[in-house]
């Protein structure tokens, strides 16, 4: 039902008017302009009128939509101020019913929306509460609708004397967050996602296994982006045309409503949250300030630190997937700090075990699998001590799924621990090539081995590999100890390599990560495709 400003534009072909658009609005109804008749401007609203009519002045941050015909001066703050979207038609000479009329038929409002939109309007004028704003939407909708927030939090319902069995309703009501079953079909139903997503109409989901009434949701937006979701349940009556007209409409105006509700974060605590992003984005965070912040919010942080960065592979609706995914961490892991930061779920981490025991078997199963369910990747940084060190921590996060998904891309954990190596190889090449990494002694023995048909370099890979253990690089290899030990004598005594120089070691290690990404990066110059050989070093 709702159409953009832009779209009005388009439909007034039949006038000769000047746009000044700031912004591309969503309109949901019509009102005109009169003297002194508004105390109060709404964003989803197209005000007409003519210029003469027009207020000295109004005061808003929020976006706000007029047609004017220019009877007279138009205000200087309708031109000037980037908060007003105005068309303005440069003649006197228009019939002001017949203009309303031609813009409430472009809209296509429904008598019942527009009723409805009325009642809410007034509502918004008094210091009512977002539940009143429900009862008004329930009332014309004549069927149960329920506000939830971006995390799919249950925020407030209203049902009239309506009795109904709802087992998906019921758990958000009383547990105040979605179930399982309901979160699992909405993963796997990816057109429903992307309408949500896109949040322009109202979608009706029909799930019969596990609910037993058809939902309509309409996304409630803020500056572009979904910020909560409004449903209605076909319990009472059919849903009709009529139903997506008045769901959208009240949708918009409790947009307005719920703007400066913190019940629409997805953090049990904002102030946190806000204090985390403060500390990521600022290059010196003020120690002193941090640790007032903690006392003043009696939040005793537990050292030392681990930072798991949590990142959606799906790359769809990112931005109302990862709050829902924050929520679902903060119950998972209760007594951690969780957090959102550039649609990544955060937990700020107490780990006083070894960083390799981050958690018990049973827990790290689970929460493997909740990667799993949710198409999630993980990076764990190293241990740190101080907050002051977290960008850092975030940076190695960041860099440990880098590494993960070309190293290992079978795993959902990846710690940034166990690519040290990988990290130092990009560093460096950052600032040099990958051939100069490359031991010439390598060199020579991988020729050899080519010439000859032999297999000394894979056996000294292998010996790398398991940091240079005897026992598991026989049984590894499939080979005979004494049959190991002879050909690490011949690398030794044939190439003059110090096998037992640990620096020299280290060297050969980088040698061969060296060589697995000139491999890589043949193969995708080939192939296109983001691959490497599956016997690296460090597998």
């Amino acid at each position: 039902m709702a159409k953009t400003i832009s779209e009005i534009c388009g439909g007034l072909s039949g006038f000769e008017f000047e746009k000044k658009l700031n912004r591309n609005a969503a309109i949901v109804s019509v009102r005109y302009i009169t003297k002194n008749s508004y105390s109060i401007y709404l964003p989803y609203c197209l005000y007409i009128g003519y210029a003469s009519n027009m207020p000295e002045e109004i005061m808003t941050t929020e976006t706000l939509n007029f047609l004017i015909i220019e009877d007279a001066k138009l205000p200087d703050y309708l031109l000037s101020n980037r908060n007003f979207n105005s068309i303005v038609i440069r003649t006197d000479k228009v019939d002001l019913f017949g203009l309303y009329n031609q813009v409430q038929s472009l809209l296509s409002i429904d008598p019942a929306a527009l009723s409805c939109s009325y009642d809410m309007t007034k509502a918004l004028g008094r210091a009512d509460s977002v539940q009143e704003l429900l009862n008004i939407a329930y009332q014309y909708l004549e069927n149960p609708v329920m506000l939830t927030n971006l995390a799919h939090q249950h925020v407030a319902h209203a049902y009239g004397q309506t009795r109904f069995s709802e087992p998906v309703w019921e758990h958000y009501v009383e547990k105040g967050y979605c179930s399982d079953e309901m979160v699992e079909k909405v993963n796997q139903d990816l057109p429903y996602r992307r309408a949500l997503s896109d949040g322009r109409y109202p979608v009706t989901i029909d799930y019969t296994d596990i609910m037993n009434y058809r939902q309509m949701t309409m996304p409630i937006r803020m500056d572009g982006i979904n910020v909560a979701f409004l449903s209605v349940l076909e319990v009472n009556k059919p849903f009709t045309s009529s139903t997506g007209d008045i769901l959208e409409v009240a949708a918009r105006l409790v947009a307005i409503k719920i703007s400066p509700n913190l019940r629409f974060s997805h953090s049990r605590m904002p102030e946190f949250d806000t204090l985390m992003h403060y500390i990521l984005t600022t290059p010196a965070p003020n120690e002193i300030y941090v640790t007032l912040q903690l006392k003043r919010w009696n939040i005793k942080l537990k050292k030392p630190f681990m930072l798991f960065s949590l990142e959606d592979t799906q790359g769809m609706d990112v931005d109302q997937k990862m709050p829902y995914i924050t929520t679902v961490i903060d119950r998972f892991l209760p007594s951690q700090h969780v957090f959102l930061f550039e649609n990544k779920t955060l937990v700020l981490y107490h780990n006083p075990s070894p960083p390799e025991l981050l958690m018990d078997e049973k827990t790290h199963k689970e929460f493997n699998t909740l990667l799993m369910q949710y198409k999630l990747l993980c990076g764990v940084s190293r241990v740190f001590g101080s907050l002051n060190d977290l960008a850092v921590a975030y940076d190695q996060t960041k860099k440990a799924v880098l590494f993960g998904e070309i190293y290992h891309p079978e795993e959902r954990i990846h710690q940034f621990d166990n690519y040290i190596m990988e990290n130092l190889l990009n560093t460096f090449l950052e600032h040099d090539h990958i051939n100069s990494l490359i031991d010439p002694k390598l060199r020579e023995l991988i020729r050899n081995d080519k010439l000859k048909n032999s297999d000394l370099a894979p056996t000294l890979r292998a010996y790398l590999q398991f940091d240079c253990d005897m026992r598991k690089t026989s049984e590894y290899l499939h080979v005979h100890y004494n049959t190991l030990k002879y050909r690490l004598q011949r690398i030794r005594d044939v190439y003059f390599m110090p096998l037992s120089d640990t620096q020299y070691i280290f060297q050969l290690k980088l040698s061969f990560l060296a060589l697995d990404l000139n491999v890589m990066e043949r193969t995708k110059a080939d192939e296109g495709a983001n691959s490497i050989p599956h016997d690296t070093i460090f597998n």
